[in-house]
This record gives structure tokens, C-alpha cells and sequence, in this order.
């Protein structure tokens, strides 16, 4: 006859996994960060200087605004933003890094804008 353990199964899985350490909470909050996705919007340069010119009324003392084009805007938005303390990243970037994949954006290419 089996004998069950009395402990159910969310306690067994939690007693599985490695204790990490606990870090102190700081008395200083973090600001809230504010992000724009674009999918694949907007279709048209004008466009997305209509949006520029939306998130630049942001209340940045506030919040951390990130800008997040298409790759094929993001030169172009990064450009458009500077010296409005606004951020910008792409959507999409590739888990291979660098290498022979085509129209794949890496890490390393959005560090190198900077």
C-alpha cells in the first residue's frame, strides 16, 4: 500500500525549487514606465510623427516613456525624440544574435544606435 504525503501538490513543487535570496525593498520607488508597442503601425512617416507628438505631452517627471517602432522606423523615431527624455527599442528582436539570419534585428544592432 502507498502511503500519500499529507503536504499537496503546490507544496511539494514549492519545497522542489531552491530558495533565492530576498532582497530589502528601497524607500525610493522606481517611476512607472510607460511603452508604446506599434505593431505594425503606423503606415505613413506623417503618421508617426502624429504619434511622436502625442507621447511628447507624457508627463515624463512622472513616468519613463519607451518608444517601440517598427525596425524600419526606428531611425527614424530615434532621431525625432532626442532631447525629448523619451527612449526608444524596436519589436522583434532576434534570440540568435549575430549571424546569417536574414532580416532578423539583435541586440547588438540596437546597442550599436547608441
Amino acid at each position: 500500500r502507498l502511503r500519500q504525503d499529507p503536504r499537496s501538490a503546490l507544496d511539494r513543487s514549492r519545497a522542489a525549487l531552491p530558495q533565492l535570496p530576498t532582497l530589502p525593498i528601497s524607500a525610493m520607488a522606481r517611476k512607472p514606465i510607460v511603452g508604446g508597442n506599434w505593431k505594425c503601425n503606423p503606415g505613413k512617416l506623417g503618421d508617426v510623427e502624429t504619434l511622436l507628438g502625442a507621447w511628447s505631452s507624457v508627463a515624463k517627471d512622472k513616468v519613463d516613456v519607451v518608444i517601440c517602432p517598427t525596425a524600419l522606423h526606428l531611425g527614424f523615431v530615434k532621431e525625432k525624440i532626442e532631447g525629448l527624455n523619451m527612449m526608444v527599442s524596436t519589436q522583434n528582436v532576434s534570440k540568435t544574435g549575430m549571424g546569417a539570419f536574414t532580416g532578423e534585428v539583435s541586440a547588438e544592432h540596437l546597442k550599436d544606435m547608441n
